[in-house]
């Protein structure tokens, strides 16, 4: 039995124009490119998480079991910025009783979708937030 738990995590997602899904990840979420390996960028989303970008050699279909959830405080503000950047967002911020969650879905320029949401629940793995 492994002795040591993992020391990251990272989820890499093929898209068919690398640049523009860059454009994406870095000025309108803001994430921190880590590794730029040329037709793969590495981005810090939080503590040990990272989202990696991987330029695809062929046409990509849209998959609806990739959700990308990136979990905020601030959920209408990140509403504002997509929304004023021209992201493509499902409608406002709302509550899903359900879940007891605040969210929302987007598209990224691949069509992925991504859920900003916060949780109105004790959530174990929650730190608060790290400043990237």
């Amino acid at each position: 039995m492994p002795t040591q738990s993992f020391s990251a995590q990272i989820t890499f997602v093929p898209v068919a124009d690398l640049a523009a899904s860059a454009q994406f990840y870095e000025t309108v979420l803001l994430l921190r490119l880590e590794v730029d390996q040329g037709n793969v960028r590495i981005y810090r989303v939080a503590a040990g998480g990272y989202l990696g970008l991987c330029q695809s050699d062929s046409p990509l279909g849209a998959d609806e079991r990739l959700i990308l959830t990136l979990v905020t405080d601030d959920v209408d503000d990140w509403h504002q910025r997509l929304v004023t950047q021209g992201v493509s967002v499902d409608g406002t911020p709302r509550l899903n009783e359900r879940y007891q969650i605040y969210h929302f879905f987007a598209r990224d320029p691949d069509s992925y979708r991504l859920e900003i949401q916060r949780f109105l629940h004790p959530f174990p793995a929650h730190a608060p937030t790290l400043s990237l």
